[in-house]
């Protein structure tokens, strides 16, 4: 994170060669704070590889404290925040770094995970340092709508005190569990903190990770609309998927809508002869396929009559099937599938 709300800056306006200034927000001003501290760690470190710049700057970033609350030590989501807020004053006099510079869980399945870190003491001088975690708040299993949970995670270190010699590495374990009061879906996150024995800046490493299995995540949310979910529709509006028929001479196409509530590994669409089952073929296919952004809003597909090559169908009854793949879902296991077929579609001329 870097400042990036009312910040004053120059704006050339045309007006005999004046610059003005005004207040201006968002990602256009943190962006370039964090482009700026990264040039100054490396105009500071010039033999920095490029590919480390990242996990410096999230090692010294400070966390900020988690809006409108009156408890001490409360922190920010690690999902809205990441490592915290950049501090290039810091990452410039480090005498020591960490990598990787954040750990990403994944699903948890129940399960407790390891993560290895590697601790490299730059300085000249022996050093001990004392791991510890420090928690952020979960959020619920709302993909659009922000709320915090119950339950933080908990997490073990071996060795529980870390002894790095001057100009050497060393590894240490860190075992997470998962926040027992979180519900299913939810997002819990913190920090391993790295603190220097003798005194001294400590780092941080966030963490971040999901209670449950991506794999029992319903993609293809069936309460997106009162008709459910996908929709094959006949008019403008949403309605109940009902057999319709089309003239692809005529340039008309059967719109199907649908909405993704998570993103998923791949997206199939394909077509098949509603009576005999045979394969026309995949019409559309793509991996990796964002959700959509907002609760109401929704994809929408013409299949205007032709075939996977694009040649015009016969006329005839036909049906289109929408496969969506889990997020690290297994391709021969149907239950990281969800599947869903068009009613009748008949083709005239």
């Amino acid at each position: 994170a870097a400042p990036g709300a009312w910040i004053v800056g120059p704006y050339q306006v045309n007006s005999g060669g004046r610059t003005s200034y005004f207040f201006l927000s968002g990602t256009s001003m943190s962006s370039p704070h964090v482009a700026g501290a990264a040039a100054l760690l490396l105009e500071a470190k010039p033999h920095t590889p490029a590919q480390a710049v990242r996990d410096l700057l999230q090692n010294t970033a400070v966390p900020r404290p988690l809006a409108g609350s009156s408890v001490p030590g409360s922190l920010e989501p690690v999902q809205h925040q990441g490592a915290g807020m950049v501090d290039i004053r810091a990452v410039i006099a480090a005498q020591s770094h960490v990598v990787p510079g954040k750990l990403a869980l994944g699903e948890m399945e129940g399960r407790s995970v390891t993560r290895r870190l590697t601790v490299t003491n730059d300085s000249d001088t022996d050093q001990t340092f004392l791991p510890a975690n420090v928690s952020a708040p979960s959020t619920q299993p709302l993909v659009f709508d922000v709320i915090l949970g119950p339950g933080v995670a908990s997490a073990s270190f071996t060795p529980s005190a870390l002894q790095v010699p001057a100009g050497a590495s060393a590894a240490l374990g860190v075992t997470f569990t998962e926040p027992a009061q979180a519900a299913e879906g939810s997002l819990f996150g913190g920090y391993v903190v790295l603190t220097p024995s003798g005194g001294g800046r400590e780092l941080r490493v966030p963490y971040l990770g999901m209670k449950g299995d991506y794999q029992r995540m319903v993609a293809l949310d069936p309460q997106f609309s009162p008709f459910g979910n996908p929709l094959l529709i006949s008019g403008d509006d949403l309605g109940p998927s009902i057999p319709i028929t089309i003239n692809p001479g005529r340039f008309e196409a059967a719109p199907v809508v649908f909405s993704l509530q998570y993103s998923v590994r791949r997206l199939r669409l394909e077509l098949f002869d509603a009576t005999s089952g045979r394969a026309f073929g995949r019409l559309f296919e793509a991996s990796y396929f964002p959700r959509n952004t907002a609760s109401g809003f929704f994809y929408l597909f013409f299949w205007q009559g032709r075939d996977a090559d694009g040649a015009l169908v016969a006329a005839g009854d036909y049906t289109l099937r929408l496969s969506v793949q889990k997020a690290l879902g297994e391709d021969d296991n149907p239950a990281h599938w969800e599947v869903w077929s068009s009613p009748a579609i008949t083709v005239v001329y």
